[in-house]
């Protein structure tokens, strides 16, 4: 006897799923900026119902994405924790240069990780910050993720997209 619950599974990301009971109204949230939603109807087309989807964006009070040639950026102080979300794309052939300056309490970790970013695959992770004050790197991707973590210290940023090749601005 063939079970009469169904199941769908939702690909969030490459690596986060979820299922769902077909027919049942969901809410999905993306990671990041982008969500890929993949519809495969039955064999049988003539049974085939077809999707209905509504969408909205969702203001996010820290972090961002950027995808100018270059910019400033800060987060201040939280009340609470939080984890703020900033991604740099830049085209292709191009590095991520960032600039940060850590301003907090004494002793406070600063508590902020970078990972470069390739489609498809896992993120690579190119720094964790901890007691720096001021961080200049440039990173060989040119897509990369600044995660910051903490609610005890501010920082104010730049970055500049840079010709991998030559190691020089836009």
């Amino acid at each position: 006897m063939k079970s009469p619950i169904k199941l769908q599974l939702v690909y969030l990301s490459d690596t986060n799923k979820r299922r769902f009971y077909k027919g049942a109204p969901m809410e999905l949230l993306s990671e990041y900026n982008k969500m890929t939603i993949a519809f495969h109807a039955g064999t049988n087309p003539h049974k085939a119902r077809g999707l209905r989807l509504q969408y909205a964006f969702e203001e996010n009070n820290c972090g961002g994405v950027f995808t100018d040639n270059e910019g400033s950026f800060e987060k201040g102080f939280d009340v609470f924790p939080k984890t703020c979300t900033y991604i740099f794309e830049a085209p292709p052939g191009k590095n991520v240069e960032l600039s940060l300056n850590f301003l907090g309490l004494s002793g406070a970790e600063n508590r902020a990780t970078i990972y470069g970013i390739i489609p498809g695959e896992q993120d690579y992770l190119l720094k964790n910050i901890t007691k720096e004050i001021f961080v200049k790197e440039t990173f060989p991707f040119n897509t990369i993720r600044l995660l910051m973590h903490s609610n005890t210290c501010l920082f104010m940023g730049q970055y500049k997209f840079i010709s991998a090749n030559t190691g020089r601005g836009a």
